[in-house]
């Protein structure tokens, strides 16, 4: 039995279409570490960003090629909304007030159909506090979780 569900800067229940027209530019981050650290200084504006974006850049330069086009496809191929209503236990949905790619309004049809999901906007916070914040992610997940 699940007694709690915790969300971090979840995509859209109904999934999360990106624009044709992007994936020549998500193709590119593959091969092109200075364009792929661009990128991702865009989704992490709090934090120590020159070590932070080293280690995400690093990373990313080593997994696999088509994570970085397919995860969006992925993203594309799901609608989860008409299951949400058999969620009864409390949700917390947690996301940052800077995420340039989980908004407010993406988020709203989730939350339509998600009646016991609380929503925590962390200031300053981009897309992932789990990476820009661990100190803060782990103290709400803990509180959360009662732990």
């Amino acid at each position: 039995k699940v007694n709690r569900i915790l969300l971090i800067d979840p995509a859209p229940a109904d999934g999360l279409i990106t624009p044709e027209e992007y994936y020549p530019a998500l193709a590119l981050y593959r091969n092109n570490r200075d364009l792929l650290k661009a990128a991702l200084a865009g989704t992490i504006p709090s934090g120590d960003p020159d070590k932070l974006l080293e280690k995400l850049v690093n990373d990313a330069m080593v997994m696999d090629s088509r994570g970085f086009t397919e995860n969006a496809r992925a993203l594309e191929q799901y609608n989860y909304l008409p299951e949400l209503h058999k969620i009864q236990c409390p949700v917390l949905i947690l996301f940052g007030e800077k995420d340039l790619l989980i908004t407010d309004k993406l988020l709203s049809e989730t939350l339509k159909q998600l009646p016991k999901a609380t929503v925590k906007k962390l200031p300053g916070i981009g897309h992932s506090v789990n990476v820009e914040n661990p100190v803060l992610a782990v103290q709400i997940i803990n509180e959360f979780f009662g732990s």
